[in-house]
């Protein structure tokens, strides 16, 4: 048992907000598309922090990747939320349709053909999961495999149309303020959109 004198307490070490990490991100992204841009950048800046130029060149840099960035940092959060909740080989199954949904035909709608290609894909990689695997066979051995794939389909296809219809609008919005307060983090005024 842990001691609770003050000595044996570990400080806890504040993380990013959220604004500094999607400015960090941005940078990041930079970084990767044009490396040595961003690293002819760094020594102007700190030898004439204040010049204008230099200042629209980095606010530039910051701001060139930053829509990716936030959206990055709010869609991990939802892909969080799902993580935390695919414990169950139903619901791994489920996450794998989620994802595979979202990148098929960019999440429109699919014709009987290709809904039952993509779960071909599904099962097929899902199957790779050991507990998903080990819940087949078992399924298998019961005789109960056609049923079990059928209530597991249904799940996933309602958690489908809620991600859809409640979910993503709620991120596009979380993506939206969030945009906005990074913005102001970085003293900068959204352009007029067109």
């Amino acid at each position: 048992m842990r001691s609770k004198s003050p000595h044996n307490r570990h400080q806890k070490i504040p993380g990013p907000s959220i604004e500094l990490t999607c400015v960090i991100l941005s940078a990041m992204l930079f970084a990767i598309e044009d490396k040595n841009s961003l690293m002819n950048l760094v020594p102007q800046v700190y030898a004439e922090p204040g010049k204008k130029e230099t200042l629209s060149i980095l606010e530039g840099v910051l701001t060139k990747n930053l829509d990716q960035a936030v959206r990055f940092v709010c869609l991990a959060g939802l892909g969080e939320k799902l993580l935390k909740h695919e414990e169950s080989p139903r619901a791994k199954v489920s996450l794998v349709y989620l994802v595979s949904r979202s990148f098929s035909k960019e999440g429109q709608e699919l014709s009987k053909k290709d809904s039952e290609q993509l779960w071909r894909n599904v099962w097929s990689f899902a199957s790779q999961i050991p507990s998903v695997a080990s819940e087949m066979d078992d399924q298998t051995r019961c005789g109960n495999l056609k049923d079990w794939q059928s209530e597991v389909q249904i799940y996933a296809r309602r958690r489908w149309r809620t991600l859809r219809d409640e979910q993503t609008p709620r991120v596009k919005e979380q993506i939206k303020d969030l945009q906005d307060r990074v913005l102001a983090f970085l003293n900068i005024e959204r352009e007029p959109s067109s």
